[in-house]
């Protein structure tokens, strides 16, 4: 694999080394190249020739979004989150899309702004909707993961609501993944470790099968999930469990391999060519890891959230 750039969400205060940091994948190995520094910034995604990223309190009582070019220049203005804990954000040409996680809301960068209501069965976890994915499924629609519901939920570009399936009581759908050539999306579940299978058509979305990953530890909640190139493998990773299952999904979905992720609590990761990059925010390290997980290399970052590898 020829070199690669990549960038690193690390989520810390400037002055513990908050920031993204670009970086270059070269045999296994991650090089620091450059540095933006921010603060406490949750996630990252490239598109439209920009990186575009939520910050977590920025403002008095809320979050900010801002975007940037992948070299660090040409930063623009913040805009108001407008809502507490800004986790997840998709972007797509000019429009932008975040949710946030405490106040249970979708956010987008024109201004429109929609709540949601409802709650699940875990009292503690569940009280209110609390707003965790977004990403467009297609020309005209968005899905959203709710885990205070339980719920994914498909939206228009201009965040009305248009069909809703649900995942068992309790489990806290996270983030999922799409097959489109399938009509399929693949969705982890954090509060019980597991991929639920969404079957997704013009006309709305059914949830079908609920795949248990068997977890050691009773604290294993559900992270990232990503969809190999080729359509046939399927990763989840696992916090406090500290592994990253591979399913195949070539056909019935299988469970094939159990990764460990050589740090604690992947939160992200990510794949490029034939290795995986894990960001695990409790040990404070980035590791890089073979398809057939062995270690190829661990660096240093405070906080690490997410992975964002460029085309």
């Amino acid at each position: 694999m020829m070199k690669k750039t990549l960038y690193i969400t690390a989520c810390a205060t400037i002055a513990e080394g908050g920031g993204i940091y670009r970086c270059c994948l070269d045999a296994g190995q991650l090089t620091v190249e450059a540095l933006y520094p921010c603060d406490r910034p949750m996630y990252t995604v490239y598109n439209g020739g920009r990186l575009h990223i939520l910050l977590r309190q920025p403002l008095p009582e809320t979050g900010a979004y801002f975007s940037i070019t992948p070299d660090f220049t040409n930063p623009s203005q913040l805009i108001d989150s407008q809502g507490i804990v800004p986790c997840h954000l998709a972007a797509d040409g000019d429009a932008v899309w975040w949710v946030n996680y405490l106040s249970g809301n979708v956010v987008g960068k024109d201004g429109t702004v929609t709540a949601r209501s409802g709650c699940g069965p875990n009292a503690k976890r569940q009280d209110m909707p609390h707003t965790h994915f977004v990403q467009p499924i297609d020309a005209r629609r968005l899905g959203v993961c709710d885990l205070g519901t339980d719920t994914l939920a498909l939206y228009d570009r201009q965040l009305n609501l248009l069909a809703e399936a649900a995942v068992p009581a309790g489990y806290g759908i996270r983030h999922f993944v799409q097959d489109s050539a399938r009509g399929l999306l693949y969705a982890v579940n954090e509060m019980v470790p597991s991929v639920s299978v969404f079957t997704c058509t013009d006309h709305g979305i059914t949830c079908g099968q609920t795949i248990l990953l068997p977890c050691a530890n009773p604290a294993a909640s559900g992270a990232a999930i990503r969809l190999s190139a080729d359509r046939q493998t399927l990763y989840v990773s696992i916090r406090e469990e500290n592994v990253i299952f591979s399913l195949d999904v070539s056909g019935e979905p299988r469970i094939t391999a159990k990764l460990p992720c050589f740090g604690d609590s992947p939160r992200d990761f990510d794949i490029m060519g034939d290795y995986l990059i894990a960001t695990n925010e409790k040990s404070n390290s980035v590791t890089v890891l073979s398809l057939q997980g062995e270690c190829c290399s661990s660096t240093t970052f405070q906080a690490p959230l997410c992975v964002t590898c460029l085309p």
